[in-house]
This record gives C-alpha cells, sequence and structure tokens, in this order.
C-alpha cells in the first residue's frame, strides 16, 4: 500500500469511529440508561470518557455527512443515492410521515414526536454509517482499480509522446519511451500478483521472467515482450547500429498491445 492510500485508509478509519460516536450520541438522546448499560462497572471510566467525548449529533453531523458522501461517491457510487436519501429527499414533503422523514428534517428542528423522531433518525443514520463501513470493505479493490486507471491514461499520453519522437525520426528516445511503460506496466503486474523483485532497478527481462514462471503470463506473450525489449535495448544501448523506423513502429504497435491485453 503506497502512503497515499495508507494516508486515505487512515482518514476512513478516523470518519468511521466519528461517525460511531454520533450514534452513540443520538442514542443518548433518546436513553442515556440504554447507553450506560452498554458499559459494565469495570468500564465505567471508559463511559464516562465517551459520555464527555460524544459529539452533539445537530452540530456534527453535517460535516460528518460531506466527508462521508465524498467518499462513497469515489469509492462505492452505487450507493450514493441511498447515503444521500436518508439525508433528505429530493423534493420537500407535502405531508410529513414516518415513512418521508428524513434527517434534514430532525437537524432543522422539525420532529414527529420526540421518540419517534430519534428513532427514525437512528435507523436512517445506522443505514448511511453501514454504507460508509461497506467503503472500506471495496478500498483496496477501488484503489487498485483508480490506479489503473490513472495509469493507463498515462500510458497513452506516452505513447503519444513515442509516436511523435518516431514521426519526427528520433527512434531512440521513442524506444526508451516504450521501454519505460513497458516495465512500469510489468511492475504493475508483479505487484498486483505479490510477486517480489529484489532489483532496485530491474529490467523489462527481470520484470517478465517471474511473471512467465507464476503463468501471469503466456508464452506467446512472453515472446512478444521479449521481441519488443530486443527492440529497446536497441534503441538505448546499441551505439554501433541504428534502430529502423519499421523497427520502431513495430516496438510502439507491441508496446500499446501489451499494456491493453496482457493483465
Amino acid at each position: 500500500m503506497s502512503a497515499r492510500e495508507k494516508t486515505f485508509s487512515e482518514e476512513l478509519n478516523k470518519l468511521i469511529e466519528e461517525g460511531n460516536l454520533l450514534l452513540l450520541g443520538i442514542l443518548y438522546q433518546k436513553d442515556p440508561k440504554r447507553i450506560q448499560g452498554l458499559f459494565n462497572e469495570q468500564n465505567q471510566e471508559k463511559y464516562n470518557n465517551i459520555i464527555k467525548s460524544l459529539h452533539d449529533f445537530k452540530n456534527k453531523y453535517e460535516s460528518w455527512y460531506s466527508k462521508s458522501s465524498k467518499v462513497i461517491k469515489t469509492i462505492l457510487p452505487d450507493r450514493l443515492t441511498d447515503f444521500t436519501s436518508a439525508y433528505k429527499k429530493p423534493s420537500r414533503h407535502k405531508e410529513l410521515t414516518i415513512v418521508n422523514y428524513t434527517i434534514q428534517d430532525f437537524i432543522i428542528g422539525i420532529n414527529i414526536n420526540k421518540t419517534d423522531s430519534i428513532d427514525l433518525v437512528a435507523n436512517l443514520y445506522l443505514q448511511q454509517l453501514s454504507i460508509l463501513k461497506a467503503t472500506k470493505e471495496m478500498l483496496s479493490s477501488t484503489l487498485l482499480d483508480l490506479k489503473a486507471l490513472v495509469q493507463a491514461d498515462s500510458f497513452d499520453s506516452e505513447i503519444d509522446i513515442a509516436k511523435e519522437l518516431a514521426k519526427k525520426r528520433f527512434f531512440r528516445a521513442a524506444g526508451a519511451i516504450c521501454g519505460v511503460i513497458i516495465a512500469k506496466h510489468l511492475l504493475t503486474l508483479c505487484q498486483n500478483h505479490n510477486i517480489e523483485i529484489d532489483k532496485k532497478h530491474p529490467t523489462i527481462s527481470d520484470l517478465c521472467e517471474p511473471l512467465k514462471k507464476e503463468e501471469i503470463i503466456s508464452q506467446p506473450d512472453w515472446r512478444s515482450i521479449q521481441f519488443c525489449a530486443d527492440i529497446r535495448n536497441l534503441c538505448c544501448h546499441n551505439k554501433e547500429q541504428e534502430p529502423t523506423e519499421e523497427q520502431v513502429d513495430d516496438l510502439i504497435d507491441g508496446t500499446d498491445k501489451i499494456i491493453k491485453t496482457i493483465s
């Protein structure tokens, strides 16, 4: 997990913990003794500290809602409508009932009656908190998908640069860029499949061989990668022989195929 992903995960944990305190806060408003009953005598000090730190639901909910909705929109977008509709409906209701009551009604002070309003808000909020907690289970796979998407966009851009360089007959530079793209793609494959690479600066062959050994890539894919690696080496290391336009075009086409078909 990268430093950015670790930070995101830690912030999500804080948001969930804040949500748990908000839930205790709303339940405490309804029945303080019930909350106290969750703690035995040995945990009274812990109970007292929690009560002291309980957030006032009406004052703290809006901030929690705003931060949580952004997380859900990114990680679990298909549940965003469920999350937001618990807070407010698209249009105001003409008659207030237990069916159309929302958290927004409670926040602005509209009540059916005290007991029913708190019960309804607690249930609506518990639904929202459950959706937020579900994002934690999806976090790793979603970050992986997002990383792959960003990387794919970057690769397309770099291939365009390689094509432009080749068009202007800067064949060695175009080949070097393709080599970097292939190496990045293979390194990501190794990371996704938990294959450890010992070298600090691995070559395409260093990355390709363990992927072949673990049958992540097929024999034909391996040959295609090696073909591209050979042209890349000609572009970057062989000063006695110039790469041809046809070779570099093959390398660019091969690189594009590798990143789009080998995963």
